[in-house]
């Protein structure tokens, strides 16, 4: 019951977090853990050992920074995000398992 609970209470902080960068203002959403967070990036598409996609969540129409505080807020459950622009859409992927490397795809960076 506790999990499940943890679990609605993310969500709940996700889909806010979501409405917040529909509304152009997720650069307010607590600053203080996105000036913690650090990134490593690398150009192409992320892999996990084994050269697997891995476990991801994924969003569309986010910016770079956005993907990065979406990551940032969920915590522990994200340890690496890839943003892609392709076209005319942009693809946001919240992975949660460890990234070993990237895969080369024009566009995108992990």
């Amino acid at each position: 019951v506790r999990r499940r609970r943890r679990q609605v209470a993310k969500n709940m902080v996700r889909q806010r977090f979501l409405d917040l960068v529909s509304l152009g203002l997720a650069h307010l959403v607590c600053p203080a853990a996105a000036a913690r967070a650090v990134y490593v990036s690398a150009d192409g598409s992320c892999r996990t050992l084994g050269g697997n996609q891995g476990s991801f969540d994924e969003h569309w129409q986010l910016t770079g920074s956005d993907c990065a505080s979406l990551c940032t807020l969920a915590g522990e459950v994200c340890v690496a995000y890839e943003h892609g622009s392709f076209k005319t859409y942009t693809r946001c992927k919240l992975h949660k398992v460890p990234i070993t490397h990237t895969l080369p795809l024009p566009g995108a960076s992990c």
